[in-house]
């Protein structure tokens, strides 16, 4: 339902990267400002818990670099330990078979 992350290159299968740069994304979740905000958060609790991850860190440049969403949010130090929730989908259509 997401995309096919196994034809995207190893180093782009990343969920969070997909909501902010896939205008796909932002079709399929109904609240995306909402959830992707939150995977946000996920990432601000990571990063909290592995201060001098340089992977994380590059990860965050690179999110900063070209998402302004993703800069407004990371700004905010909001932080979310995924525990339960529910997300909102707007399914593709599928083409009618003729």
């Amino acid at each position: 339902m997401f995309t096919p992350f196994n034809h995207r290159p190893a180093n782009e299968r990343n969920l969070l990267r997909w909501m902010l740069l896939d205008p796909a994304a932002r079709s399929l979740y109904l609240d995306w400002a909402q959830v992707t905000s939150e995977v946000v958060g996920v990432l601000r609790a990571a990063a909290g818990r592995n201060p001098d991850g340089q992977q994380i860190a590059a990860f965050v440049a690179e999110l900063r670099a070209v998402s302004p969403e993703f800069r407004t949010w990371w700004a905010e130090r909001t932080v979310v330990e995924r525990t339960w929730g529910s997300k909102r989908f707007n399914p593709p259509s599928s083409a009618a078979s003729t």
